[in-house]
């Protein structure tokens, strides 16, 4: 297809371009009648992802009683935990 049968295109057609394959016409699709089209952003504005609010979130470390009946309770504690007397704090694990 040349530029000016491009710019002249039916508005229900779609040029696709994939990795491997020359590109070729096909129809567009409607995203309205997708199952999960329910769960996007244009459907119900709860689903908008701030990147903001993603970006400044902060992990709060909670503190858990701990018991001790042992001198060496220190040395048991939990791998990935730091503790401070009475409390253990959970550290959060990074993915």
């Amino acid at each position: 297809m040349s530029r000016d049968e491009i710019a002249v295109l039916d508005g229900n057609k779609c040029v696709l371009q994939l990795r491997g394959v020359r590109p070729f016409l096909s129809d567009k699709y409607d995203l309205t009648q997708h199952p999960n089209y329910k769960y996007t952003a244009d459907f119900d504005k709860k689903y908008i992802f701030d990147i903001e609010k993603f970006l400044n979130h902060r992990m709060k470390l909670k503190a858990i009683p701990v018991l001790r009946t042992r001198a060496k309770t220190q040395e048991k504690t939990m791998k990935g935990s730091i503790d401070h007397g009475y409390y253990r704090y959970q550290v959060p694990h990074s993915h």
